[in-house]
């Protein structure tokens, strides 16, 4: 991650890798393994040796692929390059679309993959006719008007409205990813848009100002005017024939879109096609209200002319504000180095007088009415220590940007994905923690969609967000809000990393293959699993995952173990699994051994060995859970416990008995002694008195 100088993360402008640039060494070399056996695929083979790099993508490598029932002739695989999640409720839609200008999906599925890179996902697709239209950046061939807006243009708007008319947005458009229908460049198909979180493969120059502003990883599904403004920018450089932002850092390619409005950042001083020129600007317009829908679209390309777009410039201060050694003309540009100097901010802006310069320079009075409320409210050093005050006041100068705090930079709806990054970093679970048990969510929402019902939905998310974060047991906590938040991610459990156990219907199997490995951990269910089965089980299994890392008595955490497991096999299946009954037979026997009659005990282990052959799960549960053997030991129990007691009473009894005769004997003793003592002593005075008498 790159670093500002005042030692803040920058996750928002991590440039997009290239494709040889994502590929791990480990990886590169069993991709590259030109005798791996093929994959298969159901009906379909995926051949590792035969690698088809002209369509890699940055997150995924491609391959070729046979149909083995022979149908279905030039296909290929992009299998990805990591455990990012995928963008699983599209693939439906490019699996049942016709339209001739999007590549179709046809299967998609976790994958063992040689050289022992593991299962990755894999998505196969009809294969274009012909190559990317532009295979890098730094690559560009021009391509003349007629042509680009008959070969390119039209085909894209069709496919544009095809996907819109379902519902979803393609978010990975940018002239590496359109291919060539055939040899002859006539027309281009468009290329994935699934294999990787929406928006994440490209570059800002791409991606709308405030997407860009965001971490590739957060920017959220979008919509059909993301998708426009990215055709806009694809165009432009098509038709130019070269990158004009070239060399140019992610972040000053930002600034210059907030400054001077995305055509004119990217445009520059190179003259554009005056055939082109309206489109590409109408496209790239940085007001949503302003840029063109496909209708507009739709027109130009029939041949209607449009009112020309005078892009729209955001107010530009009188004189500029500094802000650690730069200089902003404007809140979205100040908002942005604040987001990238967090650090700095609370002290900076109170040096120079913030509200003022938003109130006079800007001549925006409600950004400075909330800037001022901003820092009233943000006196305690511990509210500026945690990155708060910078954060709401970048929603003050900025409500339209995505929500940041600290390292994050992301729409509501990104931050999914955003998060599979963070889990990924040492603490870097910590931010988000924090921003969820913060109001900056809510206050985000407020200024951005106000109260309307997406409002209301994403108040939702966070409200539930917050519950799985105030709560400590197994099934909640960070974990649960990644599975929430991510429905096609894998379980990130290390002892399941080798499977890719995506839904709940693969957890029971995975497991069954952990428990006959040699190096299976000492407990079947670790907080990943708990939050991966209450997020993708349900409340059936929810109240029991609570449970099984209870430590008042380990006996009831395996107990919760098993009562999970047996519910989801029950649902679920499959009928039989062996290895992993008689791993939780082997933690069944502390269960066992809490019973306290030792033949019972006996009886019971005996028992338990039958049903652990028998591999199932329910069957064991039914038997270490058996309420009428546990009555039946208790009261057995407590029956000796009351006999015990009587037989010490009656032991007691007697002991004080014997003691009391004692007592008894002791007493007639010294009755007898004195009495004796005293004849003894009369008798002696006796004698003696008769002696002297005598004498």
């Amino acid at each position: 991650m790159a670093q500002d100088p005042h030692g803040s993360r920058n996750m928002a402008q991590v440039e997009p890798l290239t494709a040889d640039e994502a590929l791990p060494a480990r990886n590169r070399r069993a991709d590259s393994d030109a005798s791996a056996a093929a994959v298969t695929l159901d009906r379909y083979e995926i051949h590792p040796g035969r690698p088809l790099p002209a369509y890699d993508t940055p997150a995924a490598a491609c391959y070729a692929v046979t149909d083995t029932k022979g149908a279905r002739e030039n296909l290929m695989a992009l299998v990805a390059r990591d455990r990012l999640p995928a963008r699983m409720d599209i693939l439906p839609s490019l699996r049942s679309t016709d339209c001739p200008f999007i590549i179709k999906a046809y299967r998609w599925a976790a994958i063992e993959w040689p050289g022992g890179a593991g299962r990755r996902f894999a998505i196969l697709y009809s294969q274009p006719g012909g190559t990317a239209v532009m295979p890098s950046l730094a690559s560009v061939t021009p391509i003349a008007d007629d042509a680009l807006i008959e070969n390119v243009a039209r085909p894209l708007a069709t496919a544009l409205a095809e996907l819109s008319s379902r519902g979803i947005a393609h978010r990975a458009i940018r002239p590496d990813n359109i291919y060539f229908k055939d040899a002859a460049h006539r027309q281009v198909v468009l290329g994935d848009g699934a294999i990787a979180p929406a928006g994440s493969t490209n570059s800002p120059l791409f991606e709308t100002i405030e997407n860009g502003m965001a971490d590739p990883l957060g920017r959220g599904p979008g919509s059909i005017a993301d998708d426009l403004y990215s055709l806009g920018a694809t165009l432009l450089l098509l038709s130019l024939g070269f990158n004009p932002v070239a060399g140019v850092a992610p972040d000053d390619l930002i600034g210059a879109k907030i400054a001077k409005g995305s055509y004119t950042a990217l445009a520059g001083s190179h003259r554009v096609s005056s055939v082109l020129r309206e489109a590409i600007r109408g496209l790239l317009a940085d007001d949503p209200k302003e840029r063109w829908t496909l209708k507009e679209l739709s027109f130009w390309l029939d041949g209607r002319r449009l009112s020309p777009i005078q892009p729209t410039v955001p107010p530009h201060a009188g004189r500029p504000y500094p802000f650690c050694g730069g200089e902003y003309y404007s809140c979205r540009g100040l908002a942005h180095a604040i987001a990238r100097n967090w650090a700095a901010a609370n002290q900076a802006v109170r040096e120079i007088d913030l509200e003022a310069w938003v109130k006079r320079s800007v001549g925006d009075g409600k950004a400075g009415d909330l800037i001022a409320e901003v820092l009233a409210s943000g006196g305690d050093p511990a509210r500026a220590a945690e990155g708060q005050v910078a954060a709401r006041l970048c929603i003050a100068l900025d409500p339209k940007g995505p929500l940041r705090f600290k390292n994050i930079s992301a729409t509501l709806d990104g931050i999914g994905p955003l998060l599979c990054g963070l889990a990924r970093e040492p603490n870097g679970v910590q931010p988000f923690a924090q921003l969820i048990a913060s109001d900056l969510p809510i206050a985000w929402i407020d200024k951005r969609y106000g109260d309307g019902p997406e409002a209301r939905t994403l108040v939702k998310i966070v409200d539930r967000l917050r519950y799985f974060m105030k709560r400590p047991l197994p099934g909640h906590g960070v974990e649960r809000c990644l599975y929430e938040l991510n429905p096609a991610l894998p379980c990130l459990s290390p002892m399941l990393e080798p499977y890719y156990v995506v839904d709940a219907d693969s957890l029971l199997p995975a497991l069954e293959a952990v428990a006959g490995s040699n190096t299976r951990p000492s407990f079947p269910i670790d907080r990943h699993i708990a939050a991966f089965i209450a997020a993708r089980f349900g409340p059936e299994a929810e109240d029991h995952v609570e449970k099984t890392a209870d430590r008042s008595d380990p006996r009831k955490a395996i107990l919760a173990v098993l009562r999970t497991l047996s519910v989801m096999q029950w649902r679920l299946g499959p009928p039989q699994l062996p290895r992993l009954t008689a791993w939780m037979g082997k933690l069944a026997e502390s269960i066992v051994d809490g019973y306290h009659q030792t033949a019972f005990r006996t009886e019971m282990k005996a028992q338990l060995e039958r049903v652990i052959k028998k591999g199932s799960l329910i069957e064991l549960l039914n038997f270490v859970d058996d309420d009428g053997a546990r009555a039946l030991d208790e009261n057995g129990y407590r029956g000796a416990l009351a006999n015990f007691a009587a037989a010490e009473a009656e032991i007691d009894r007697l002991s004080s008995q014997d003691q009391g005769m004692n007592r008894r004997a002791q007493a007639m003793a010294g009755r007898v002694a004195g009495i004796i003592s005293a004849v003894v002593i009369t008798a002696t005075i006796g004698i003696l008195m008769l002696m002297r008498h005598h004498g």
